[in-house]
């Protein structure tokens, strides 16, 4: 699928998890809603929306009191895969190099490593960006895996959760598609991030290449037609390793 039809699935998803949030809707699914915390002995309704924007909240789930208090609010991250693709990969966070050097404090070497690797800076002839692999990166490589290694947790906490307290998510859904169902995961955003970190470990390449920036079990890649950098995980295995830990829903 091409960028446009990936952002349209996703955002199909997204309306879908939301009305399952929605009391009234034919798909309105109870145990779901009870799992978020709603409780028909405290709260009159429920209703979810899909939020837009930039935050890393994709829905808004809200419970409303009998008493006519402010309703209750439950963020939610969306993510959606399909079951029988092999690549389980999914996005988590994209953006430029000078956002996330806003967010993280990084330096002039670690900047400009960053921009050579995304194709901003050309240092060898005509080509547009230099995988990690390359002679270039050698003398920083050390020091690169050193910063991202103190910054370690803010970066995952930023990935996942965003940097403005009142629209980080609290909950992790992930919507795996089959031929005939759909089979929803939702757990804790805080076990998805623990899971994610990993052994803590920062290393260049999964397998024989150095190519791109590994973080535990996520991955750093450059998205050279942008200059920017995006951020990937392989949710599959976490399923799996995590299934004890997910709530699992099937549709």
């Amino acid at each position: 699928m091409n960028h446009k039809e990936i952002a349209r699935v996703g955002i199909a998803n997204e309306d879908w998890v939301a009305s399952l949030l929605t009391k009234g809707r034919e798909e309105c699914h109870f145990p779901f809603a009870k799992h978020l915390g709603w409780d028909p002995n405290e709260h009159s309704s429920f209703n979810a929306f899909r939020l837009g924007g930039s935050t890393k909240a994709d829905i808004c789930f809200q419970k409303f009191f009998y008493t006519g208090k402010y309703p209750e609010q439950e963020l939610i991250s969306c993510k959606r895969l399909v079951a029988e693709d092999h690549n389980g990969f999914g996005h988590i966070h994209k953006s430029t190099i000078a956002s996330y050097r806003k967010k993280w404090g990084f330096d002039d070497t670690i900047e400009r490593c960053l921009n050579v690797y995304c194709g901003n800076l050309i240092v060898e002839g005509r080509q547009k960006g230099l995988y990690f692999e390359h002679k270039f990166f050698e003398p920083y490589h050390a020091y690169m895996k050193y910063f991202f290694k103190t910054k370690y947790n803010k970066i995952f906490d930023d990935l996942f959760k965003g940097t403005h307290k009142l629209t980080q998510p609290k909950w992790f859904a992930i919507t795996a598609v089959t031929e005939e169902t759909k089979i929803l995961f939702v757990a804790p955003i805080e076990v998805v991030i623990e899971y994610a970190k990993g052994d803590g470990n920062v290393f260049f390449g999964r397998k024989e290449t150095r190519q791109n920036l590994c973080l535990g079990n996520i991955t750093m890649y450059s998205k050279r037609s942008t200059g920017q950098l995006q951020f990937k995980m392989n949710y599959k295995p976490m399923l799996k390793d995590l299934n004890h830990k997910f709530r699992i829903f099937q549709f």
